[in-house]
C-alpha cells in the first residue's frame, strides 16, 4: 500500500527524499532519531514478552484454559516476530547511517 505525503504526515511517518533540499546533517539526524525510536519499541515489546512466561501458559493449560493459553501464545509469538523485524529495520538504519556520505555523494 502506497501512502501519499499527506497520509504519511497524518500517521507520523517521516519521508526522507533526496530532492533539491537534501541535507546530509538532517538525513543523519532523522536516521538517528528513527534508530532511537526503534530501540525504544524493541525494548517495549521485549518487556511485554517477559511478562508472559512459559510457566503461565503451562499453568493455564493445566487449569483447562486452553483458549486463553492459545491467545497468549499467539500474542507472544507475534510480539517476538515484531521485535525481530524491528531489529532488522534498526540494522538497516545503521547501515544507511554508515553509508550516508556515499548516499550524499551519489545525489
Amino acid at each position: 500500500m502506497f501512502l501519499s505525503a499527506r497520509g504519511c504526515q497524518k500517521r507520523g511517518i517521516t519521508i526522507i527524499t533526496m530532492g533539491a533540499q537534501f541535507s546530509l546533517s538532517k538525513y543523519k539526524a532523522k536516521i538517528r532519531i528513527s534508530m532511537q525510536r526503534l530501540k525504544h519499541q524493541i525494548n517495549k515489546t521485549q518487556n511485554i514478552n517477559k511478562n508472559v512466561t512459559k510457566k503461565e501458559i503451562i499453568t493455564m493449560l493445566r487449569e483447562g484454559k486452553d483458549e486463553s493459553a492459545r491467545v497468549r501464545t499467539e500474542n507472544l509469538m507475534s510480539q517476538s516476530n515484531l521485535a525481530t523485524s524491528m531489529e532488522i529495520v534498526q540494522n538497516m538504519c545503521d547501515l544507511l547511517l554508515t553509508r550516508a556520505s556515499y548516499i550524499a555523494g551519489s545525489k
